[in-house]
């Protein structure tokens, strides 16, 4: 394993304005097919250690910090999830990866939704881990402006406590896990938070795109996720074709880390 930080070139914005140049700080380990691990919010590539630890002798995991996560550059005013998905890009042309398997969770699934609409050449297969392919709905995206608005005035001394119950099944809120979720939150900002709930609330809607999706895809549920129901993954799954569906037991919507066993081993299957 070994932890490299990847430049990014500045570029310009789709409201016309420059997105600086950065960093991204990637995990890379395993030999075999290419795959891209995406975390969700407010986590890092640290979520996915299980996997890259379990299959490196089946994947080639490329697992960047996002931005304005772990130890990759800031986020800036403005960001989108579509910024996100052009940071996945351009550290693919640096590492010299032509193609991957394109696997998200959570955000990590919205990012990958909009990366494959932009830069569909570049993706061999997409895992879609406790996400969804629609926008918020109106009450979910001012829950989100609200949060923003909160940190901004707060700090973040409130998300741990609202966030992490959500995060994990109902039987799993007073276990410990490896990695420790709760330590995910200790080195939020105020900024990351924002700004990344805002590029959430504002994400396009791809349920329009599922039926015509076609690279094989992988959607994992988690039987206990409260965020994004197993049994609307499932729906999502079978608009898509070429798709095949596994839940997970046991967990909620962080399944690579609350059930690691089964969630590497639907990993393991490919498509």
């Amino acid at each position: 394993m070994k932890e490299i930080f990847v430049p990014l070139p500045e570029r310009g914005h789709a409201d016309g304005t420059k997105v600086p140049a950065g960093r991204l700080c990637v995990t890379r380990v395993g030999q075999g097919t290419p795959m891209v691990l995406l975390h969700g919010f407010p986590l890092s590539a640290r979520m996915w250690k299980n996997q890259w630890e379990s299959l490196a002798d089946q994947y080639e995991f490329i697992a960047p910090d996002l931005r304005g996560f772990g130890k990759s550059s800031k986020l800036v005013a403005g960001w989108q999830v579509d910024d996100f998905a052009r940071d996945i890009s351009e550290m693919l042309d640096a590492l010299e990866i032509p193609s991957a398997i394109i696997c998200g969770l959570s955000l990590g699934g919205y990012i990958a939704f909009e990366f494959l609409a932009q830069f569909k050449d570049k993706v061999s297969g997409l895992v879609l881990c406790n996400t969804r392919a629609n926008a918020d709905e109106d009450s979910i995206a001012r829950g989100r402006r609200l949060m923003a608005e909160r940190v901004a005035r707060e700090g973040t001394w409130f998300v741990h406590g609202g966030m992490v119950p959500k995060l994990l099944a109902q039987e799993n809120r007073s276990r410990k896990f490896d990695p420790d979720v709760p330590s995910f939150f200790e080195v939020l900002t105020p900024d990351s938070i924002a700004t990344t709930q805002l590029a959430m609330a504002e994400r396009r809607d791809f349920t329009e795109s599922l039926s015509t999706m076609d690279v094989p895809v992988h959607v994992i549920a988690g039987e206990g996720d409260i965020i994004t129901r197993a049994n609307e993954m499932q729906q999502m799954a079978s608009e898509i074709p070429s798709s095949q569906f596994t839940l997970i037991t046991g967990a909620g919507h962080l399944t690579p880390i609350e059930n690691p066993s089964e969630f590497n081993q639907a990993l393991s299957k490919g498509f």
